[in-house]
């Protein structure tokens, strides 16, 4: 697997996650979405 394959297949999905938190309309959501991106980060490690 090169760099660029785990790129496509973790990295994107991070940055997709952060930019959901950008776009959170509370502080409740935004919570929510770092709590999800972090999960998901544990998962991928």
């Amino acid at each position: 697997m090169t760099l660029y394959d785990i790129s496509g297949k973790y990295m994107v999905d991070r940055l997709a996650g952060l930019s959901r938190m950008l776009t959170a309309t509370s502080d409740h959501e935004r919570e929510q979405f770092l709590e999800q991106l972090n999960n998901e980060t544990q998962n991928a490690q």
